[in-house]
């Protein structure tokens, strides 16, 4: 009887061992996950640049990031570029323009406007032969151009791309990521492998907007937007669709981003942005886990103490047993 007691005895004690070390590995799990640091992911080594087969200069150029989803690494990304583009022909003749981007892309879209030179009138409809992408994995870069029918009275030109980009965001900590947008200064390699026949536009000045969408804050940026709006999106009728969101962007012709400056204060454009409800978990995974292992390891401080009460009592019972036996 009394063993059974013991027995008994011994397990409920053990209890609170068990939940007190299950309770201090839930603590120590959520610290980790809280304190997770990713592996750093290096900058891509080719930049944003326009290309073209024909003899064309460069006006301006505009990266737009929309729809920004950082934990899928998937930003749909819009790229402008107006040019000069010289002709020598008197009939339509066929020309490759593109753009290089850091990140592998999916098949793009384009739009083209021309403007006549004569009645400098704006020309919507060209004939599209090709639209294509050519993805440098390895390095992650990809090719995104359109060939089309240039016209002899057309000298000015803005072509549009369009398309889902992978490879801009690297994660930083457990709420932040890193958005980085590089831009090419020199020529690059890749466009020699492609062999596409084209060469990068002279002269190109790039700006930069970038839509930061809601439940996310920009916390630190190189360089500094040059300005910043804020947008509340509205129905026909006046009700707001959803919560404000912010813009910020970066003017080309403050932030010298031109293929043939000497003087080009930067050659990225690099942001960390916050995911706010990670943010909020982070806090609460440190929370709990301070939580949990103080819970943890009282119940294990308590339950040892107890073991060895209980292991003492066992023991000083079982001497008493032994010397009755051999006093009979």
């Amino acid at each position: 009887m009394r063993s059974s007691l013991n027995k008994l005895t011994l397990l409920i004690t053990i209890f609170p061992l068990i939940v007190g070390l299950t309770l201090a590995s839930i603590g120590i799990i959520d610290l980790n996950t809280a304190n997770e640091i990713p592996e750093p992911k290096p900058n891509n080594a080719y930049g944003v640049l326009a290309f073209s087969s024909g003899q064309c200069s460069g006006l301006d150029g505009g990266i737009i990031l929309q729809e920004i989803k950082l934990k899928e690494n998937i930003i749909n990304i819009k790229i402008d570029s107006g040019f000069f583009l010289e002709s020598k022909f008197e009939t339509p003749y066929e020309v490759t323009f593109g753009f290089q981007v850091p990140g592998v892309c999916d098949q793009p879209s384009f739009n083209i406007n021309g403007v006549d030179k004569g009645t400098k009138e704006t020309i919507t409809e060209f004939v599209i032969l090709e639209e294509k992408l050519v993805a440098f994995e390895a390095e992650e870069t990809s090719l995104i151009y359109v060939k089309f029918m240039a016209l002899p009275n057309c000298v000015e030109y803005r072509i549009v791309a369009q398309s889902n980009l992978r490879g801009l965001v690297s994660k930083r900590s457990f709420s932040t990521y890193d958005v980085t947008i590089p831009f090419s200064t020199t020529d690059s390699y890749l466009l020699a492998r492609s062999g596409l026949g084209v060469a990068s536009v002279s002269g190109m000045k790039w700006g930069c907007s970038m839509f930061v969408p809601l439940g996310t804050e920009l916390k630190w940026a190189l360089p500094y937007p040059d300005s910043q709006q804020v947008w509340l999106p509205f129905t026909d009728d006046g009700t707001p669709i959803s919560e404000s969101f912010t813009s910020f962007f970066w003017d080309a012709r403050g932030r010298g981003f031109d293929q043939g400056s000497n003087d080009v204060r930067s050659d990225a454009i690099s942001v960390i942005l916050e995911l706010i409800i990670d943010n909020k978990l982070q806090g609460r995974l440190f929370f709990d886990s301070g939580l949990y292992m103080g819970l943890g390891v009282s119940l294990l401080i308590s339950g040892l103490y107890e073991l060895l009460k209980v292991l003492t009592r066992m023991r000083s019972s079982h001497q008493v047993g032994e010397a009755t036996i051999y006093d009979d």
